[in-house]
């Protein structure tokens, strides 16, 4: 067991740490104070140093303590695995605030789950983010990865390292998808198809909608290789996005 330290904290506390601080690039999606009203404490993990684990998962059945709002690392956090969103639900932490550099295998986020660093994030495969509501990943200075994949999922970062692939269907564009420096990046819409959603990783032709495609075109427009798309379940495979990815790494993505 790694060594821990639990502080029970009120959100006027919080705040006077420079947790919700949004010059440093960290803030949340969700006003502290509107997510905890009044004078209810919050319930901190906290880890004051760097922190090394093997992975972190938060889910109701895996995470360090079901009854914490927020991890803090206080310092660097190294994953020797993946940091795993599995699921969002109540009495499970909505926040991984990590005060210096994150580094994973890959990262794997959803629903409303925030991963919030004020340094550089990198991983060694893929950064995904799906499906989120009111989550997102904001990070202060640079995303490295080879293969970073944002689906309906907000990021917010100082630059980005690697191909990016998004899927943005919300009507405001800048709050979705703010990078200060993406020069280097390739930007590419990625586009669901509702009435195939198998084929929900498209790259579309420049020019072209998706309804002036024929079926046919869907596995040479998915950004997926051939072996990630056999293995995949979306099309034709058993295996979901996150397990595909895991077992292809950034290799299962066309671009990479």
């Amino acid at each position: 067991m790694h060594a821990m330290e639990w502080e029970t904290i009120d959100v006027e506390r919080l705040a006077s740490l420079g947790v919700f601080n949004e010059a440093l690039g960290v803030v949340p999606n969700i006003d502290p104070t509107q997510a905890w009203p009044g004078e209810a404490p919050i319930r901190i993990l906290l880890h004051r140093g760097d922190l090394a684990l093997d992975g972190l998962a938060f889910d109701t059945n895996r995470f360090l303590s079901l009854d914490a709002d927020m991890l803090i690392v206080d310092g660097n956090l190294i994953l020797q695995g993946d940091l795993d969103v599995e699921q969002f639900d109540v009495g499970t932490p909505g926040y991984l605030v990590v005060k210096g550099d994150l580094k994973a295998g890959s990262l794997f986020l959803t629903g409303q789950f925030e991963c919030l660093v004020r340094g550089d994030l990198s991983a060694a495969a893929v950064v995904l983010g799906t499906e989120a509501s009111s989550g997102r990943l904001r990070v202060g200075g640079t995303v490295q990865a080879p293969v970073t994949v944002m689906v309906d999922f907000p990021i917010k970062a100082g630059a980005l390292d690697g191909t990016f692939f998004v899927q943005n269907r919300h009507p405001y564009e800048d709050l979705v998808i703010a990078i200060g420096d993406a020069s280097a990046t390739r930007r590419i819409r990625v586009e669901e198809d509702e009435e195939f959603g198998q084929y929900w990783l498209l790259r579309l032709p420049e020019g072209t909608s998706q309804a002036e495609l024929d079926t046919e075109a869907f596995p040479e427009c998915c950004i997926l290789t051939e072996a990630a798309q056999a293995d995949h379940e979306g099309t034709g495979g058993g295996l979901s996005l996150k397990e595909v990815l895991r077992k292809h790494g950034a290799q299962g993505f066309k671009a990479a």
